[in-house]
This record gives structure tokens, sequence and C-alpha cells, in this order.
């Protein structure tokens, strides 16, 4: 179960947990926060079914995660999808990127979200050109650019090479 804990000491202490996953079985869990422009959180989870097939969540909220929206499916384009990871855009919106089932493995999509839950247009970011990627982890850089990390797959199936890209600046708009 995945909870988040907030500090306004710099970590010296915490305030009480609120749990913030779907349930208390929760499998393959991972969380990432971003904030909206004006304060607002994203949070973005993730559950597998019995199967290990994931779905990507993301929900808000307005008082630092005592309570969070319905959750919204990070894409409904794919029935596998992995790592999603927010980060907040130019304009004060969320991007959210991560990994879509492809063949074999996986690649790295993007998208914008609204604190409404409003979903942008899907945006493809690897290919078979680089292989299949896992973790995706997007930072701005201080030119407003974005430098992407992924762990790219090698040919053994049993070991990772990171790949980092620039991408000049976030995902097409809502």
């Amino acid at each position: 179960q995945p909870y988040l804990m907030t500090s306004h000491d710099q970590g010296r202490s915490f305030g009480p947990p609120h749990a913030i996953g779907h349930t208390r079985q929760d499998v393959m869990t991972l969380v990432h926060l971003a904030t909206f422009g004006d304060g607002t959180l994203a949070v973005t989870t993730q559950v597998a079914d019995p199967q290990m097939r994931v779905k990507s969540f993301v929900r808000f909220s307005t008082d630092g995660g005592a309570t969070l929206s319905a959750p919204t499916l990070v894409t409904d384009q794919n029935q596998n999808v992995h790592d999603a990871f927010p980060i907040t855009r130019r304009d004060g919106n969320v991007d959210l990127y991560y990994l879509r089932e492809a063949g074999a493995g996986f690649e790295a999509w993007r998208r914008m979200v609204k604190k409404d839950g409003t979903l942008g247009p899907e945006q493809r970011l690897t290919g078979p050109d680089i292989g299949s990627v896992e973790k995706p982890q997007p930072r701005r850089l201080a030119d407003g650019s974005l430098s992407v990390n992924v762990a790219r797959r090698r040919p053994d199936a049993q070991s990772f090479d990171v790949v980092a890209f620039r991408l000049d600046g976030d995902a097409p708009a809502a």
C-alpha cells in the first residue's frame, strides 16, 4: 500500500500518512508526485492485475494529499501501461511520461493532463530504433527543454543501458 506523507521542516518530522493506493493488496505499486502551477498535487500510481498487466492512473489533490480525486487512466489505448511519471510543464499544467507495451517490450510515451483530468494527445517518444525501454524519468533543464532518461533493455534481456535524450519542449497541449 503506498502512502503520502508531508514534511514542513525539511524532513525532520512528517505528518500522518495518507493511503494513496487502490487497495491494500496492490501489486507492482509505484507512486510519483508533481505539482501544477497553483500547487495542486498530481499523483501517479499503478497497479497490476493477476496476469501482471499494469494500469497507470493520475489523481489530484488540492489539500496536500489528504484527499484525492477519483483516478483517471493515463491511457486506455493499451492494456499494459507502466511507470507513469509526472512533471510540471512551463504553462503550469502537468505532463505524464509513461510506458506502453509494444511487441516484446515497451515504448516511452507522454501526454499533458489538466487538473480536471482532461488528457492531451499522446506522443510516442521511443520506438524500435531505441528498443524496449523502462522507467522514463524527465527533468526540466534551465533552458526549458527536457532531459529524459530511460533504461534500455540489452539484447541479452537480463541487463540495461541508460539512455538520455533531450526534448525541446512539453507534450502537445489538449
